[in-house]
């Protein structure tokens, strides 16, 4: 029996019917449940929380097609620009030299997509990030709807396109599209998307022929070279980094024993490391790279 207008614990509620250890075993189980309870309540905040700010973005390692969706929030961008438009922050870092342009297709293709284009100092890190394309174009308010057409739906970096920055509004001769950009492996950019329409989202294509970071980690794709070879001397060992990492350089005999190794901490890029080869004896070897475990390697032979 409980105290006048006390409420039962779970020992009260039980303890007529059940022995202890099955009480314990309500009470384990009830505290799962709460438990359980609390982190499915939590899920959609965590999954909405990549691509909120800069440091928190989406990273986008590929350059294959890919349909991404906003997050709704209230960011304030480095330039100070406030907006209650849905948004998502995107880094992505090249790993071979080129030409960036990709294309921003909002699922409903009359949806107003604004983005600017941060290059950063380093990866991971928008201390000091700097505006390289700001598109800002949009619907001519208060005019007819064709005048806003050049404005609105598909938007990016594209070839034949000289403007970097479009002011709001959609002036005559004003396009969704600004200049490419010329990149070097290494390079490391943000770009933050809105979408001042709607809650949709959007599919992100690279129209480009630079390489992102997981597509270069296929070390087999890499070129690698020695020269001179056959050589008297010292070997140069030539290969391209796919991006920023901790590298062995190594060499083998004919036989398998390891003869020299180096660790570094290369920059994404093309290296030439020397591979000190004077007081070898003549004969063939292999020289050698190894990135996160995977190897490539190249023969050479001594004389």
């Amino acid at each position: 029996m409980s105290p006048a207008g006390g409420g039962k614990g779970v020992e009260e509620e039980y303890d007529v019917f059940l022995p202890n250890e099955d009480i314990l075993k309500i009470k384990s189980k009830k505290m799962k449940l709460i438990y359980l309870s609390i982190i499915v309540l939590s899920l959609p905040l965590f999954l909405q929380a990549q691509g909120t700010n800069c440091n928190d973005p989406l990273w986008i390692n590929t350059t294959e097609s890919q349909h991404l969706d906003f997050v709704p929030n209230t960011t304030t961008s480095p330039l100070q620009h406030i907006t209650t438009s849905p948004s998502l922050w995107l880094h992505f870092q090249p790993t071979t030299p080129g030409i960036l342009a990709f294309t921003l297709t909002p699922d409903i293709l009359t949806d107003d997509l604004d983005f600017t284009l941060y290059q950063l100092s380093e990866a991971e890190n928008c201390t000091g990030m700097i505006p390289v394309r700001i598109m800002s174009a949009g619907p001519r308010i208060g005019d007819a709807a064709h005048l806003s057409e050049a404005c609105i739906g598909s938007t990016g970096l594209q070839a034949d396109e000289t403007d970097t920055e479009s002011s709001a509004g959609c002036p005559e001769g004003t396009n969704n599209y600004l200049a490419t950009i010329n990149v070097q492996a290494g390079d490391a950019f943000a770009l933050h998307i809105t979408n001042h329409t709607s809650q949709q989202g959007f599919t992100l294509d690279f129209t480009t022929d630079v390489v992102l970071a997981d597509e270069a980690f296929i070390l087999s794709d890499i070129p690698i070279k020695a020269y001179p070879n056959p050589s008297a001397g010292d070997f140069q060992l030539e290969f391209l980094m796919p991006i920023t990492s901790k590298v062995t350089i190594y060499a083998n005999s004919a036989q398998g024993q390891r003869i020299y190794e180096q660790v570094l901490d290369l920059a994404a890029g093309q290296q030439s490391i020397t591979i000190p080869a004077a007081n070898w004896s003549s004969g063939l070897y292999w020289l050698g790279v190894m990135i996160d475990g995977e190897r490539r390697g190249v023969k050479v032979e001594k004389i």
